[in-house]
């Protein structure tokens, strides 16, 4: 149970950090995973939580990507 509580702190950490760091792509994969990591415990609740936060990710994600070539052709 202390190794599954320890590993469910790490993904919190790693979501936390690529967020503050702005590493989007981390981010999102990091949510994934954590998402993975709930639905294997059967936490299904938790999981969706997790996966939503993955989708909010990867939509900023592709919006920075779409300005990027914006800015690109112009």
């Amino acid at each position: 149970l202390r190794r599954r509580q320890a590993a469910g702190g790490a993904y919190e950490t790693a979501i936390r950090t690529a967020a503050a760091e702005g590493f989007l792509q981390v981010e999102c994969l990091a949510n994934e995973a954590a998402a993975r990591f709930h639905a294997a415990a059967g936490q299904l609740t938790v999981a969706g939580v997790y996966l939503d936060a993955a989708g909010q990710a990867h939509q900023r994600l592709e919006s920075r990507a779409s300005t990027g070539s914006l800015v690109l052709l112009a």
